[in-house]
């Protein structure tokens, strides 16, 4: 190996070890010497995404392409970065062009999906997911979009019809929910029971892993720009002052999917949003919670008012209800931020370091609670049953209870153990 391409392969190296900064410099000194290598401007180029440098990476890309235009990777990478500043359209054209030129290129087709996705053709972006699927069918991201846009939209294509048809079935095994009667714990394992037996029957020769798939929040809370800000500042960005959750603790997995049913079943002004997930919470009692958020105290205290009396008939009288602010994670450098009842404001002096953040292109957008489509779908069974691989990690034996496959895989017992020390961690240091 000559030493270009050694230098190239310490440079990819510091690229796969997240050394953006010492990587930048690097390129630096290696371009002023080999100012028509396209590899290397298109190295230029992720590493100036990585540092939010998007104006940077858009010449690096386009040197890199008008040296050679047939550069798969470079034309990949160009799409990507468009479509992540908000020039999705454009981005169209670079990814058929990767696909052209290179048409193996699952990672192309997958970002082609998504572009289509934010474009509103669906049916397009199906198409593309699945034949990234088709070429990797390990692909994470593609298993992923394709899981929540099915839950959003259900085509007619006839190569899709497994899925379609499951969806349809699964929204028909509809719970019949009285707020004002107990749910037993035998109609829950019977609910649960009869999708299974639903999606075993539709999705058996489906070639994809769907097993490692968690439910996304369908409420854009912009919060990769808030931990953002919060990681690099040791500030909270102010619109983390008027996000409210309502917060409620079921004591087993049976009641969690309870809580999913009766959060599933609210009709709540503007904000129809759900977000149940599991969270370890050692010594203090139960491992899971479910979050309503809201925009302001305000509206959590009529929610928390509406849903409490319904919690405790439907689930237990003893299910746990509360209202908490905002992020527990900026709490631990902000203990009295957790207080719903004001005792911390935003400072003013730290607007100008949020502006820094927004300047690097942050897409900055309005906070809007969309309503979450109501019934039960494909995505909903795979997050159930990732529940219970939950359960049985952490010894909660109701998982016993239901008839259905719970093999935990080695990815999935390495995301269950990480969330679980790091809870453990997050707990130590501060008890």
């Amino acid at each position: 190996m000559d030493n270009l391409n050694l230098e190239i392969s310490h440079l990819v190296k510091l690229c796969n070890e997240k050394s953006f900064d010492k990587a930048l410099i690097e390129f630096k000194s290696l371009i002023t010497e080999n100012d028509k290598d396209p590899i290397i401007y298109n190295l230029g180029g992720v590493i100036n995404v990585s540092l939010r440098n998007f104006e940077n990476a858009i010449d690096c890309f386009s040197k890199s392409l008008r040296i050679n235009p047939n550069y798969a990777e470079a034309n990949n990478n160009m799409g990507a970065l468009l479509k992540t500043i908000g020039r999705t359209k454009e981005s169209v054209a670079y990814f058929e062009k990767a696909i052209n030129i290179k048409p193996d290129f699952s990672n192309a087709y997958n970002n082609l999906g998504a572009s289509y996705n934010v474009m509103g053709k669906w049916d397009l972006a199906l198409e593309n997911y699945h034949k990234c699927l088709k070429i990797n069918p390990n692909e994470k991201d593609s298993s992923n979009n394709l899981i929540n846009l099915l839950t959003f939209y259900n085509p007619q294509k006839e190569d899709l019809n497994s899925i379609t048809k499951t969806n349809s079935l699964l929204k028909m095994n509809n719970f019949i929910f009285h707020e004002k009667k107990r749910i037993t714990d035998d109609q829950i394992i019977n609910y649960f029971n009869t999708a299974n037996n639903i999606v075993l029957k539709n999705l058996n020769e489906t070639e994809y892993d769907f097993t490692e798939i968690f439910r996304k929040n369908t409420i854009n809370l912009n919060c990769k720009r808030h931990f953002e800000v919060f990681n690099k500042f040791n500030i909270i960005p102010e619109f983390c002052f008027s996000c409210y959750k309502v917060q409620v603790e079921p004591k087993n997995l049976i009641d969690l999917i309870k809580l999913y049913i009766v959060f599933d079943k609210l009709n709540l002004n503007k904000n129809n949003s759900r977000k149940s997930f599991i969270e370890v919470r050692p010594n203090i009692g139960g491992a899971y919670k479910g979050l309503i958020y809201c925009t302001g105290l305000e509206e959590a205290e009529k929610i928390e008012n509406l849903i409490n009396p319904i919690i405790k008939t439907a689930i237990n009288n003893e299910t746990p209800i509360s209202i908490k602010r905002g992020c527990s994670e900026f709490a631990i450098s902000y203990p009295k931020f957790k207080d719903k009842k004001n005792n911390m404001n935003y400072e003013k002096s730290w607007k100008d370091k949020e502006n820094i953040i927004d300047k690097q292109q942050f897409n900055k957008e309005e906070i809007i609670l969309k309503d979450t489509i109501s019934g039960f779908t494909l995505n909903d069974f795979l997050i159930m049953k990732n529940w219970m691989m939950y359960a049985k990690k952490i010894n909660d034996t109701n998982y016993e209870k239901f008839d259905c496959d719970i093999n935990i895989s080695k990815h999935m017992e390495w995301e269950l153990s990480r969330q679980i020390d790091f809870r453990k961690s997050e707990y130590n240091k501060n008890h």
